[in-house]
């Protein structure tokens, strides 16, 4: 994995080949305070899985060509607690060494082992080489709660342990769940920091009342601030307040929900179905049946004849922002059949196990 050489996200020495990267003193070595830091762990970062890449400029006779750069290696790390950032933590199995002070460990100088380790090293390549295919291939299962980027950690050890056999799958399956519960602690004892759109998605979801289909942007800020005034008072990391201005870029950025009216002039705000798939899908809310159905508006008319309208007028049954609204499944926009409606008909937000019954989407 090639070093970077300037501050330029795409200014990257060309790429070598390259079967590991191992980097000792991390700690020294990937301090944030140390220039190109930054470039060099999104490089890390984007190789962690098979088909990762970066641009890099490549030259020419005529110039530079930018191409995409391979980045995919194992990675070994040492350090004295390293500051790493939380996006290459989470990439991480971490192995915590604490000193010998009784003299318990085994010897490990190099010059008495080497010629040990080499050919303990030459048979773990002969083997792999024969299990390439198998490990390919397999996908066995891991213990529940392991689940997104620890899926991604642990399933390919898992599978190395799989096609190893004897012990190997309970030795992956214990370290699996020991390595969720120190995150669980690490979490709860302040030492990982969710980023400020998730830490937002949750706030949202425990000051939000059941029963509210819809919250004006200022009632939701003053809760926020008043609930969590060092996530998002004047006491928060960037000292002010949260505006609606940054509470609509964080929702629509990150989860394409966006700010809206009930009516032409009522207070911008946000709609609890738009928000629910969103809960849904982050691990947030995962019972449904604590929805608050969206309930309709009655219909307008405009004018003495009662024309249709964009308005809001009746046009065959159905309301103008009836029209506008959007399935809180796929998000895409959808005519209502029945007041009151939530979802395309075609489209399932929950397991069948825990899907609710139309009686109780629909009121």
């Amino acid at each position: 994995m090639p070093k970077p050489r300037t501050r330029s996200s795409s200014q990257f020495s060309a790429p070598q080949k390259s079967t590991r990267w191992i980097r000792d003193e991390a700690d020294r070595s990937l301090s944030p305070d140390k220039p190109d830091v930054a470039e060099l762990l999104a490089v890390l970062n984007s190789g962690y899985k098979r088909g990762g890449t970066r641009p890099v400029l490549v030259p020419t006779k005529d110039g530079w060509n930018v191409s995409e750069m391979p980045t995919f290696c194992p990675v070994a790390m040492a350090g004295n607690n390293p500051r790493l950032p939380e996006d290459t933590l989470s990439r991480t199995i971490r192995v915590l060494l604490l000193p010998d002070l009784d003299g318990r460990v085994e010897e490990t100088d190099w010059e008495l082992i080497d010629a040990d380790v080499r050919a303990l090293g030459q048979c773990l390549a002969d083997w792999a080489e024969a299990a390439r295919d198998g490990v390919r291939t397999n996908r066995p299962p891991l213990p529940d709660g392991i689940t997104g980027r620890a899926r991604e950690r642990w399933s390919p050890l898992m599978r190395v342990a799989v096609a190893a056999g004897g012990r190997w799958p309970a030795v992956v399956n214990s370290l699996a769940l020991d390595d969720k519960e120190q995150q669980e602690m690490n979490r709860e004892d302040g030492m990982v920091r969710d980023r400020p759109a998730v830490l937002l998605l949750g706030h949202l979801h425990e000051g939000w009342d059941a029963d509210e289909p819809f919250l004006p942007t200022a009632r939701l800020i003053d809760g926020l601030v008043h609930d969590h005034p060092d996530d998002w008072g004047d006491a928060s990391p960037l000292g002010k307040r949260l505006t609606a201005q940054r509470l609509g870029r964080m929702l629509a950025t990150a989860y394409g929900v966006n700010s809206t009216r009930l009516d032409r002039t009522g207070p911008r705000g946000y709609a609890q179905a738009a928000l629910l798939p969103v809960w849904y899908r982050m691990g947030v809310r995962t019972d449904p049946r604590r929805l608050a159905p969206v309930r309709q508006p009655p219909p307008k008319q405009t004018g003495a004849s009662g024309a249709t309208g964009s308005t809001g007028a009746v046009r065959d049954g159905v309301t103008a922002s009836d029209a506008a609204s959007r399935c809180i499944d796929c998000g895409h926009a959808m005519t209502l059949i029945e007041p009151g409606q939530l979802v395309h008909p075609t489209c399932e937000p929950w397991p069948p196990s825990r899907m609710p019954s139309r009686a109780e989407l629909v009121r």
